[in-house]
């Protein structure tokens, strides 16, 4: 009926109300994507008698007097993957530069690490979060607790967009109070855990771990191939002062040796610093062969020496 004047509007046919089941209703196809919105028009109307009275409809049937009803169906938008973290304003967290892991519920939790360094004297840590939104409508629901904070052991609320930003929000900051640093022990890192909801109820999970940098550069653990097939732990407390430089004595059999595409010679070496997020570079002494790497608790790393009588190809 309306389709003649209007050509963005397609009518079904009319269906009779007094034998329609519910297997028998129309479909529509929506619109798909974050926040779309279909537009689907229903026509109710009253059945007559005749072409007099009425608009044939076909088989017989007549409507009279109708009235049109426009339904808004819109698509529930899921924000999932635009919140950005900030940290003391300048430091920015998101999904690419955290770590994926798994929680003891199996959920997938993006974690960064945040250090600041120990002599600091502040408590807090400050805090805001923003939101890119499609077509800046919908907010997400992003709430926090943190947890490891002796002296503030309950600190949880929810952040308030109150500041529109281009393509979104940024919300009201908040501080979050951490752990103070005491000489001679490791400080209990600041957990802070982050979830957003989005309208359609699709949550992230997000997991700030706030420490205290250590001071504390020693070797807890080297272990070097020996000269037999057992790989022994070198004795760290026997080690000769050069120069306040701590100088090792190890001997190794040739089976253990390596060479790369260069030429240098190498023995895998077992590095462990006693804190976990000391970075270790291995030097090669007057050579510029430089490596740099952070083991964890697995790891050998390929350390170059010098060989005596090295047989050339």
């Amino acid at each position: 009926m309306y389709a003649d004047n209007d050509e963005h509007i397609t009518w079904s046919q009319w269906y009779d109300g007094t034998t329609l089941k519910d297997n028998t209703l129309p479909m529509a196809d929506l619109v798909t994507g974050d926040n779309a919105v279909t537009l689907i028009k229903v026509q109710v109307g009253m059945r007559a008698t005749d072409d007099v009275t009425g608009t044939d409809i076909g088989d017989g049937n007549y409507v009279g007097t109708s009235k049109i009803y426009n339904l808004f169906v819109s698509q529930m938008y899921k924000d999932e993957d635009n919140l950005t973290i900030f940290l003391d304003n300048d430091t920015k967290v998101n999904k690419e530069n955290s770590k994926a892991e798994t929680d003891e519920n199996g959920q997938t939790v993006y974690v960064y690490e945040y250090g600041i360094d120990k002599t600091e004297t502040r408590e807090n840590v400050t805090m805001f979060v923003e939101a890119l939104t499609n077509n800046n409508l919908t907010k997400p629901n992003t709430s926090y607790s943190a947890t490891g904070t002796t002296s503030t052991p309950d600190q949880s609320g929810k952040f308030s967009y109150n500041i529109k930003i281009s393509g979104g929000y940024r919300s009201d900051s908040v501080d979050v109070k951490i752990n103070p640093y005491t000489e001679g022990t490791e400080t209990v890192p600041t957990i802070v855990d982050i979830v957003s909801t989005s309208e359609a109820g699709t949550e992230v999970h997000y997991r700030i771990k706030i420490y205290r940098k250590s001071s504390d550069a020693s070797i807890e653990k080297l272990i070097v191939p020996g000269s037999d097939e057992n790989v022994g732990d070198v004795d760290l407390t026997k080690a000769t002062d050069v120069n306040g430089v701590a100088h090792y004595a190890v001997t190794v059999s040739t089976k253990y040796l390596e060479e790369d595409e260069d030429g240098n010679v190498l023995v895998p070496v077992y590095i462990r610093a006693t804190n976990n997020k000391a970075v270790i570079n291995v030097t090669k002494v007057d050579d510029s062969y430089v490596h740099e790497t952070v083991t964890d608790d697995t790891s050998y790393i390929l350390v170059p020496i010098n060989v005596i009588n090295k047989r050339h190809k």
